[in-house]
């Protein structure tokens, strides 16, 4: 995970990030977001199914902190709006494919910090979903699940 906190030069990555598509070893299409947290080093992925959809679960990972913010508001806006903003976009860019958007929000008073969101997505394959729907309950942080369809 890479975690950096929120300035206004990465508003724009976080917003309208760059979302593409690459190619596994075994011809397999998988999709990343900007760097791919820095796992995108080698030149094939040996991922397959629904690995590949783990390996996403990894790379794609963005971390919002508002530095001057201790509440969560003004952090939780930023991550509705980028899911928003994903969600149109893989829409437009990817029309025939399934895709899980994952917003994890922690308030950081467990651990007396900054309260953050953590975004990230992954490819539907075989209807494996990284985090079913029904399983989120089991989650100690809010979960919200955004399906683009």
């Amino acid at each position: 995970m890479i975690e950096t906190k929120f300035n206004l030069f990465d508003f724009e990555n976080i917003i309208l990030p760059n979302i593409y598509e690459k190619v596994n070893s075994k011809g397999e299409t998988y999709y990343c977001i900007n760097n791919f947290c820095g796992l995108n080093k080698k030149r094939y992925v040996e991922y397959s199914g629904i690995d590949l959809t783990n390996f996403e679960w990894d790379g794609n990972e963005v971390y919002i902190c508002i530095d001057t913010e201790s509440e969560i508001y003004s952090t939780l806006k930023v991550g509705l709006i980028a899911v928003n903003s994903w969600k149109n976009i893989l829409k437009l860019k990817f029309p025939q494919v399934q895709f899980d958007i994952v917003m994890s929000i922690s308030d950081g008073i467990e651990f007396g910090i900054t309260p953050s969101v953590t975004l990230r997505l992954y490819a539907i394959r075989n209807e494996y979903h990284y985090v079913e729907a029904d399983s989120i309950e089991n989650f100690t942080q809010p979960v919200l699940i955004e399906q683009v369809i």
